[in-house]
Order: C-alpha cells, then structure tokens, then sequence
C-alpha cells in the first residue's frame, strides 16, 4: 500500500492575506508563471488555485524583496530556489541576504548565492529572517483559518 504526502494547501485568499502580495499582483504572478500554484492551477473558468506553504513563502519573500529594490529577473531565481525546497524546523535557522544584486541563502557558515557565484558576498545587504517569516505564516495561518467566535 503506497502512503501519500498530504500537503499543507492554501487558497487564493488566504496567499493574498498572508503574504501581504496584492490579489491583482498575485493573479499577474499565476499567469505569466511567475508563481504558479503548485498545488492546483487554475483550469478554466470557476476553477481555484491551490497553493502550497512553500509558495505562500515564496510569495511573501518574494514581495519583501521587492521592497529591497530586486529585480524582477531576481526574484524569479529566488523564488525557483525557494520553492525547490521543504521547510523543515531546521531551515527557520537560515537567512536570506540580500547583498547588491545578489541574494544568498546563509545555511551555517555558508552563503549559497541564488543569482550569482556561490559564496560571494558583498556588503551592505539585508537579512530577510526566514524562520521569523515562517512562524509568522503558520500563526497567521492559524488566525485565518480559526472559526469565527
């Protein structure tokens, strides 16, 4: 008997909530495949897009990233590479450093650049805390899913 993964899955609304990414910026992202729900994609008209937690990172990183003036061109590395990923309790220890136009992901004592050669490092640069990201996401997660009191 074969087991299945079950994947954590959000909706449409709940993306737009907790990543803080416009339903407009959001739905642009879905159709050029910028990102893509990983979980379901739109099939047609009345059909809803299922996203993943990793997407809901990738949306929320990728939105904060902006902010910090990447490149459109960037944040689609960045976000191919995030989404390559699980996040398990030990990822909320890394870090993404936003370091000139590159960003790293600091796993350890390590830079592993995302845009660029592997560990390169410039300065200044911002650290974008993943596992504070993390923990956000899943208490906001809570809060929208609760039952209305």
């Amino acid at each position: 008997m074969r087991s299945s993964k079950v994947v954590e899955s959000f909706t449409f609304g709940e993306v737009v909530k907790l990543s803080g990414v416009k339903a407009r910026t959001l739905d642009h992202w879905a159709t050029t495949g910028f990102l893509s729900p990983s979980v379901r994609k739109a099939d047609g008209t009345g059909t809803r897009r299922v996203y993943s937690f990793s997407d809901v990172l990738a949306a929320r990183v990728a939105r904060e990233l902006r902010s910090e003036g990447a490149s459109l061109q960037g944040l689609r590395k960045v976000v191919r590479e995030l989404r390559k990923r699980e996040f398990p309790e030990s990822f909320a220890e890394n870090r993404l450093i936003v370091a000139g136009k590159d960003v790293y992901v600091k796993e350890d004592q390590d830079f592993i650049s995302t845009l660029r050669n592997p560990g390169q490092l410039h300065f200044p640069f911002t650290v974008l805390d993943l596992g504070a990201v993390i923990v956000t996401l899943r208490n906001e997660t809570k809060k929208i899913r609760a039952p209305a009191a």
